[in-house]
């Protein structure tokens, strides 16, 4: 398999403009590289998932530029496409697929082959991304326009950095063909990008090969919000309920809320180690490992199918922390986490004080814990009404509710001294903004911030 080769695949939307910048961009990277003798050879394809491409194509090979192109014949779906292309088009090692709207800075290429071969087992890079910023923050950047984000690159262009990855971020990802052969290619039952590269993470992590960012290439998206408009499970109904069948869990937590990461206070080569309770497929986890290259890891969960996944790449048992039959050494652990987790307890103080057993004598908890008293929640229960939701902070699998003092009530109950906190504030409307001014005049004892945070972020250091 040829190791000078790279195959680029840009799947085209309904909009020539956009498709044809995106195009454009790979031209520009590939021929700056074989400017600097950095690439012998590379083709570039445009993927019309809609069939309405073909004129743009053809104007762009007339412009000079080796287009081929390519579309699915009707009721073929994008996993089987890429399994073809895979077997007919791409010759050599390595393709990149991205999605128009997605623009490669120069450099690009470069950077993501680098970091391919740095590692013998990775199997997918991601460009930092503007796109990614808001999802992952290891693998994004906030440039706020092209030209930014062409000076950012420039900026990183020797930088060699990698990020090890529990997913593969959405918008551009070079692609180890090698990898995925092995792994039985692209699930031709799957019709659409966010399902074949979340069934992909997934069975990448089972398999024990690396998905990872590098720092060393950029990517710009030009419409950045799109993949924060709707959910997974919104946009595309039928793959996701192939996926659950197909992995027996209800929802896939692929993304790791860096907040939490953010907390642990130790230098970067400390040989922590950390237990998260309701780690679901350990994706918080797995960034803390990233930036604490020393760190044992440990997930505690009760969902039993999300462990059968995890504990493919650390340690993780399944199980009710409530039942209290935690299976680690007593004070052992320097920090254990809570993320949205709490709420969900029948007894969130008498775990507390189970699992203050298990830390080291000045071991912490870390933990996120919604805010019952958030001024959207009081209005309601003004108008009489206290409605249970999918998500939020009246989920419908809330069984316990805090407000601020409540929580710290809580952990001084449970032998635990405040160290930090955090505070999730969401912009509120002009209504509910009048509406706490007054409640504030019904009861001197409460403050302004008790009706704005909408959550609580705290590190709370074990006493005694």
């Amino acid at each position: 398999m040829r190791e000078d080769r790279v195959t680029v695949i840009v799947i085209g939307s309904d909009s020539e403009e956009v498709a044809k910048v995106s195009i454009e961009s790979v031209f520009i990277d590939l021929r700056d590289l074989r400017s600097k003798d950095m690439l012998q050879e590379a083709d570039v394809y445009l993927l019309d998932t809609e069939h309405c491409l073909e004129h743009l194509a053809t104007q762009i090979q007339q412009e000079g530029n080796p287009l081929g192109y390519i579309y699915g014949e009707n009721g073929e779906t994008i996993g089987s496409v890429f399994n073809q292309c895979m077997s007919e088009l791409v010759s050599g090692r390595w393709f990149v697929v991205m999605e128009s709207g997605m623009l490669m800075t120069p450099g690009c290429i470069a950077g993501l082959l680098r970091a391919a071969k740095q590692e013998e087992n990775t199997a997918i890079v991601n460009p930092v991304s503007n796109a990614m910023f808001r999802i992952n923050r290891e693998c994004g950047m906030t440039a706020s326009d092209y030209r930014e984000a062409v000076f950012y690159a420039m900026q990183k262009k020797e930088d060699t950095t990698i990020h090890h990855l529990i997913n593969i971020g959405m918008g551009m990802a070079l692609i180890d063909k090698q990898i995925i052969t092995q792994l039985g290619g692209f699930d031709e039952s799957l019709s659409h990008m966010a399902g074949i590269f979340l069934d992909l993470s997934i069975r990448c992590l089972i398999a024990r090969k690396d998905m990872v960012s590098t720092d060393g290439a950029v990517s710009f998206g030009m419409e950045p919000d799109r993949l924060l408009e709707e959910t997974f499970d919104d946009r595309y109904p039928e793959d996701i309920a192939r996926l659950r069948d197909k992995w027996k869990m209800h929802y896939f937590n692929l993304y790791p809320n860096p907040y939490l990461a953010d907390m642990i206070m130790e230098e970067k080569n400390a040989a922590i180690h950390v237990l998260e309770v309701g780690c679901d497929l350990g994706a918080t986890l797995f960034l803390i490992r990233d930036r604490y290259p020393n760190a044992a890891i440990y997930g505690y969960e009760i969902n039993e199918n999300a462990v059968r996944i995890a504990e493919n790449y650390m340690w993780a048992k399944s199980g009710n922390i409530e039942d209290k039959d935690l299976k680690l050494p007593k004070e052992s652990l320097d920090y254990i986490i809570f993320g949205d987790v709490l709420e969900h307890l029948r007894d969130p103080l008498a775990t507390l004080c189970y699992v203050r057993e298990f830390l080291k004598p000045q071991g912490k908890i870390i933990a996120s814990i919604p805010n019952l008293m958030h001024i959207s929640v009081m209005s309601q229960l003004l108008r009489g009404d206290f409605t249970y939701t999918e998500a939020g902070l009246l989920d419908k699998t809330h069984i316990h509710f805090f407000t601020y003092r409540e929580m710290h009530r809580m952990l001084d109950q449970a032998g635990f001294r405040l160290l930090d906190e955090k505070f999730t504030v969401f912009p509120i409307q002009e209504d509910e903004a009048k509406l706490i001014d007054q409640l504030m005049m019904l009861d001197a004892g409460a403050e302004r911030f008790m009706y704005e945070v909408f959550q609580f972020l705290i590190l709370a250091e074990r006493t005694g």
